[in-house]
């Protein structure tokens, strides 16, 4: 009967309920049953090896009567879930055998009730304790007298009433110490439990990936890597450091090898589950007893966003750089361009005349296409449709595509708005048409879908614009898509997979950088063999388009008080204008800077028109103009430039008789603007 009782476990005998209470209920019921099973012991041995003296019936009946007395403990602890239920009944049971024995001379009532104080204290609490050591001094002064025992039972009994007294002042006292204690230490533990689940949560959500090498092994990792890589635990301790690049391990190794005693920071790239490449930060701080450090704990962070971040910003500030670099490339060629298409104008018409000036042509778009790409050249801040713009392209893409593609259209954005000059909007869609015609060398589906959306903040960070309404134009083809390193490239200038001697690699960039200077932007989604998605957004000016009336341009007649000014710092662009200007009629003088020209209107009547270059050195050309209209109101202005529209500031002042010829221009053209600024 003992037996299972060592067998099974103690707290198979405790109610679930208890088993995750504090640490001084948990002691408790595990005294009860610890108790109970003193109290059968005790049974077994004093009933059936020596029965005592007195008590009715055979010793067997007497140790199983008894017996069936103090089991039951165990039931009232699992029934109840109480440990003062169950103490109590354990206590009542010894209470109620030391009275039955009290007269009996064989010491058994004044060992229970001598117990009864510290089995009250320490089962219970200090009320039980209390009650019972009140309880067991009267019961050992009164039943003797009651029963009219010999005076030597009562001598006992007085005895035992005093070691009970004496037993229970000393149990309350040090059950009132333990508890005092137990109770800082469960405080002190709730303090640390505490403490732990603050550390631990600001770890988790700092570091959601812990892990520990022990001998450059992997013992440990934390649940958390199941959310953040997908594999659980126990994958990762199988498959360690093989879901990290070669080269990263590597990159570890050696600062570990290099650094055994000092904490070490890299970013690696893991392997998720789903199979991409995912950026961690990783921080190895060495710890433990050996000397050697053979123990390493790793804390990592997801810092894959981040990283894209950086990129971004790496990436702007590159092609910034890059913009710079085009835009005063393209303004010095300005400046031969204006030089060669306006002396090239004049020569004799002849066959090499026209090769000359189709070349000018040229070379002046590619300079746009640098100028665009920087967001620069001047731009006309007109209101457009898209949807009607699109409509009126149509055609064009038909015809660009070719038989060989289908093409489908889909998605409105009626009544959607955009501020951006028609012909750079046909640029940017007829260059995406042109590049996913390119990639279907072999025919396939090219199809346009236009919509309106709704940038929030999240969204709009990514790519890198306001949050807001857009237009969304989706151009999507089936042909060879692109891998990850070209998609992340396909935007910079001069990059190029067509191969040498077929295209300047700058048309996306130009369309790319005409896009970001209204505010928008051109994101490209691709895989190798799954086709490309070109996305252009324009910021939806959400503006009704007002008509325009239409007015014939006035023939002018240049008469002899028509005179021109011409302030230009290259001598080769004044003569040409000179002369072009003279050939017209016109009576003309020429300055070489600001300076000059303020110091000829000191001297002479201001002219009919200024034609001035708006970057200069000294005084720019904006400030000549206005110096020179404070004095004459109806001046006539033409700007002009070669530079950017950021450089060039604001050249539309918003008065009257200005306006802006952008370089490379032909002598006719200059000639025509001022006829027209004159007869306006």
């Amino acid at each position: 009967m003992l037996a299972p009782m060592r067998a099974l476990p103690v707290d198979a005998l405790l109610p679930a309920t208890l088993i995750g209470e504090s640490v001084d209920v948990r002691r408790r019921a595990r005294l009860i049953v610890y108790a109970c099973g003193i109290a059968v012991l005790v049974d077994v041995f004093t009933g059936l090896l020596k029965p005592v003296v007195l008590w009715p019936g055979s010793a067997v009946v007497w140790a199983l009567a008894h017996i069936a007395m103090h089991l039951p403990t165990l039931l009232v602890l699992r029934q109840t879930r109480s440990i003062a239920y169950a103490g109590n009944y354990y206590i009542a049971v010894i209470f109620l055998q030391s009275a039955l024995q009290l007269t009996v001379s064989n010491g058994f009532s004044a060992f229970g009730f001598i117990a009864i104080p510290v089995a009250g204290a320490h089962l219970v609490g200090l009320r039980s304790a209390g009650f019972w050591t009140v309880a067991s001094i009267g019961a050992a002064l009164a039943l003797p007298v009651l029963l009219e025992s010999d005076a030597r039972v009562v001598g006992i009994c007085i005895a035992c009433a005093t070691l009970t007294f004496a037993i229970g002042v000393a149990s309350i006292i040090v059950e009132t110490t333990r508890a005092s204690a137990v109770r800082e230490m469960e405080a002190a533990e709730g303090g640390m439990r505490l403490h732990r689940e603050r550390l631990r949560a600001f770890v988790e959500q700092t570091f959601p990936c812990l892990a520990e090498f022990e001998n450059g092994r992997m013992a440990f990792v934390s649940e958390s890597v199941n959310q953040l890589l997908g594999y659980t635990p126990a994958e990762i301790l199988v498959t360690g450091s093989a879901l990290v690049r070669p080269e990263d391990v590597a990159l570890i190794s050696a600062r570990m090898r290099a650094y055994p005693s000092a904490r070490s920071r890299v970013e690696i790239r893991v392997k998720h589950r789903d199979g991409h490449w995912l950026w961690l930060e990783v921080f190895a701080t060495p710890f433990g007893e050996t000397a050697k450090h053979a123990r390493w704990l790793f804390a990592a962070r997801d810092i894959d966003d981040e990283i894209k971040h950086r990129e971004r910003i790496e990436q702007a500030q590159r092609l910034e750089g890059i913009g710079a670099l085009a835009a005063g490339i393209a303004h010095d060629f300005n400046n031969l361009l204006t030089v060669i298409a306006g002396f090239g104008s004049q020569l004799p018409p002849s066959e090499a005349r026209e090769e000359v000036l189709n070349a000018t042509t040229s070379a002046a778009e590619l300079t746009g296409q640098l100028l665009a790409f920087g967001h620069s050249g001047p731009r006309v801040d007109a209101l457009i449709d898209p949807m009607q713009e699109l409509a009126a392209l149509a055609p064009v893409m038909r015809s660009v595509l070719g038989e060989e593609v289908s093409f489908t259209s889909s998605g409105s954005a009626e009544g959607a708005t955009a501020r951006i000059a028609a012909g750079r909007f046909k640029q940017i869609v007829l260059n995406l048409v042109t590049n996913a015609k390119e990639a279907m060398p072999k025919g396939g589906t090219l199809g346009i879908a236009v919509r309106r959306v709704l940038l929030e903040r999240d969204p709009a960070d990514a790519l890198s614009l306001s949050p807001g309404p857009f237009v969304e134009i989706a151009i999507r083809d089936t042909g060879a898509g692109m891998s990850e390193e070209v998609r992340r490239r396909a935007l910079d200038p001069f990059f190029s997979t067509k191969g040498a001697h077929r295209g300047s690699g700058l048309g996306l960039a130009s369309a790319h950088g005409i896009a970001r200077r209204c505010h928008g932007t051109i994101t490209l989604e691709s895989s190798e063999g799954a086709g490309t998605t070109a996305r252009f957004f324009l910021p939806d000016a959400q503006e009704a388009l007002s008509p325009v009336a239409s007015r014939a341009p006035k023939a002018a007649t240049p008469v002899s008080s028509d005179r021109v000014w011409i302030v230009e710092d290259d001598v080769r662009i004044q003569k040409l204008m000179q002369s072009a200007l003279a050939a017209a009629g016109y009576r003309t003088e020429v300055a070489q800077d600001a300076t000059t020209a303020l110091a000829m209107l000191a001297r002479r009547a201001p002219p009919r028109v200024l034609i001035t270059d708006i970057v200069m050195p000294g005084m720019r050309g904006t400030e000549l103009a206005a110096r020179m209209r404070e004095q004459s109101p109806e001046l006539r202005v033409i700007y002009i430039s070669g530079y950017s529209e950021g450089e060039i500031g604001d050249w539309r002042s918003g008065e009257k008789g200005v306006l802006f010829l952008s370089k490379p221009f032909r002598p006719a053209e200059l000639v025509a603007a001022v006829a027209d600024l004159i007869a306006s």
